[in-house]
């Protein structure tokens, strides 16, 4: 029996201003057959490090969780797509495993899951449901993003596998970089929550965020982490807070006219 082609692989990776974390992301996956790069305009060294690893180094403005995703997609060159982040890294497991898949595949699922693993100040956070914590993060190349502001997820009809391997998240290792990921957050939030069209009254803005805090920490079990869980869960209620607060003052419409930077 001949011995079955091993896969193709593309992994994708979309990048605004990190040159301090991308070069690690890019040696952790140059065993790949292909690295195709989207970039938000990055006004650092960003591009010109990802030249040194990949010549399919492309540029296009963040607008959504979706939108950038999707029109990235159809410019890999292989079947397979595994989507990782600039503040993401593979474990050696998840390499291992992915490279055993390639090579033994029988076609049966669309998707894998993989489990994450997220470090807040340099500790793997356990509690909030924090972990165990699934995306699909390989998949095949005809899927596509469900179009939302934030916390976009692929759209899948068929089978999902799942992976042991994990990827891990060090995208809160500093306040500047939760700083970044609170303005964000706060932007894409507030037009995702004015698209879905609800309305929000004065006692949602006063008592949805001290109870997300307390449903986050207590019920979610957030203590488990110690102060990193109260942190972690303050960061979501004051996040609701602001957001709900913009929805109420009408300033969904002029923050759709802002850049959605990553």
């Amino acid at each position: 029996m001949p011995e079955r082609e091993k896969i193709k692989l593309s992994v994708l990776i979309h990048c605004y201003n990190n040159q301090d974390t991308i070069r690690g992301l890019l040696e952790n996956v140059r065993w790949a057959d292909e690295i195709v790069i989207c970039d938000g305009f990055s006004q650092d060294r960003t591009t010109e490090i990802c030249r040194e690893y990949t010549d399919k180094v492309y540029q296009y403005e963040h607008k959504n969780s979706a939108d950038q995703k999707n029109w990235t997609i159809p410019k890999c060159s292989h079947e397979w797509i595994l989507h990782i982040d600039p503040d993401e890294r593979l474990t050696n497991e998840l390499v291992e495993e992915i490279r055993y898949w390639r090579g033994k595949y029988n076609g049966r699922y669309e998707a894998f899951r993989i489990p994450f693993k997220h470090y807040l100040f340099g500790r793997w956070i356990k509690g909030i449901n924090l972990y165990p914590e699934y995306h699909e993060r390989l998949f095949r190349k005809s899927l596509r993003f469900e179009e939302k502001h934030i916390h976009a997820h692929l759209m899948i009809k068929g089978d999902v596998g799942t992976l042991r391997g994990h990827i891990i998240h060090q995208g809160w290792e500093s306040m500047d970089e939760i700083r970044r990921r609170f303005r964000r957050h706060r932007r894409l939030s507030l037009l995702q929550k004015s698209c879905e069209g609800r309305k929000y009254k004065i006692h949602h803005l006063i008592l949805r965020p001290p109870a997300l805090l307390l449903y986050l920490f207590i019920i979610k079990k957030g203590f488990i982490d110690g102060w990193r869980g109260f942190f972690y869960a303050g960061f979501i209620a004051v996040l609701e807070f602001y957001v709900l607060k913009d929805l109420l003052l009408g300033k969904a419409s002029s923050s759709a006219q802002e850049p959605a930077k990553i």
